[in-house]
């Protein structure tokens, strides 16, 4: 009896492994026709290369990246390895130029990975979109924290628009850099023969020390890469209210110039 009943058991599952295959099949499918080629904003702003997040018991988690950027994602594959998920494409960047329009600027790979630490795909996939992409730009705008919608404005902006005096008539006293080192070419940006500017927003704390970074103009080739890097080791002289050093977000505009041969 017992032998009939692992018999009858293993018969059901060789029915079930090819409906669950086919079940996943058709949900990754429905996936990529979400995914793919369309416009799409990552919730956690990152602007690396690799993003990597994980899946848990409470949904979709990542580590707080180290740098952000209002980037707008095009994906040309999605592809699952194992107990992974891998998006690849491309991301630009949105810049809100003085006259107000937003235009997309940089061209740069990208690729997502999400750990599924045993999840069942199938019912990972239907959640995944909500979870990794903002629903529009007005609601990835509006998540923007309030210390760090600088980077919304141009980089010739001549102020950011809240100072962070509470008085009003304080004297106000903007942040100096005391210490900057040039960041180097790329390889590829010197074959090119390629230069531009990237422009990176950061808030200076009250000992002058750099943080909560955002690209907010890029100029590809690796360039950013490398500003990034540069600013993140700038000292500053801090910002003053009154005399007294407070907290305040900046914009650094790093220029790369080609010299004439």
């Amino acid at each position: 009896m017992r032998r009939v009943t692992i018999l009858v058991s293993c018969f059901l599952l060789s029915l079930t492994a090819p409906i669950q295959s086919q079940s996943l099949d058709q949900t990754l499918k429905d996936f990529r026709a979400q995914v793919l080629n369309q416009r799409l904003i990552l919730q956690n702003f990152s602007a690396d290369a690799s993003p990597d997040f994980q899946w848990t018991a409470s949904g979709l988690s990542s580590t707080p990246p180290k740098v952000r950027t209002l980037g707008v994602f095009k994906f040309n594959s999605a592809k699952l390895h194992n107990d992974s998920l891998e998006l690849a494409g491309r991301r630009s960047t949105i810049y809100k130029s003085k006259n107000e329009k937003l235009t997309l600027l940089g061209d740069a790979p990208v690729t997502i990975k999400i750990a599924l630490n045993g999840a069942n795909p199938a019912q990972v996939l239907p959640q995944l979109k909500q979870q990794l992409f903002f629903p529009a730009l007005q609601a990835a705008i509006a998540a923007i924290p309030l210390q760090d919608q600088q980077m919304l404005y141009p980089t010739d902006e001549p102020q950011h628009p809240n100072l962070p005096c509470p008085v009003t008539g304080a004297h106000y006293e903007r942040p100096k850099v005391i210490y900057q080192e040039e960041p180097d070419f790329t390889e590829e940006a010197l074959r090119s023969q390629v230069g531009g500017s990237v422009a990176v927003s950061v808030t200076v704390d009250e000992n002058g020390h750099p943080s909560d970074l955002w690209l907010k103009k890029p100029a590809g080739l690796g360039l950013d890469e490398k500003a990034i890097k540069a600013v993140s080791d700038y000292k500053f002289q801090p910002a003053t209210c009154d005399g007294t050093a407070v907290k305040t977000p900046i914009t650094i505009e790093v220029n790369y110039a080609i010299a004439a041969r």
